[in-house]
């Protein structure tokens, strides 16, 4: 099984740009949790913010992030 880090990241491959929100609702794991594991991916580098815009669904404005590793290494 994946650790919660490995999900975040992989969601945000497949689906980048994404917003927290959304990788909170494409994986199932609590907010604060997926903050955590974000937080650690941007300090890692593997995740970098493409932009920063309101959320359509909260007004928020949230960051929109994507993927910056080697795509081979998710296997």
């Amino acid at each position: 099984m994946r650790t919660q880090r490995e999900r975040v990241l992989a969601c945000i491959v497949a689906n980048a740009p994404c917003s927290r929100r959304q990788i909170k609702e494409l994986t199932g794991i609590e907010i604060n949790a997926v903050c955590g594991r974000v937080n650690t991916l941007l300090k890692s580098d593997l995740v970098r913010v493409l932009h920063e815009s309101r959320d359509p669904l909260t007004g928020k404005v949230v960051e929109y992030l994507v993927p910056v590793v080697n795509q081979g290494e998710l296997g």
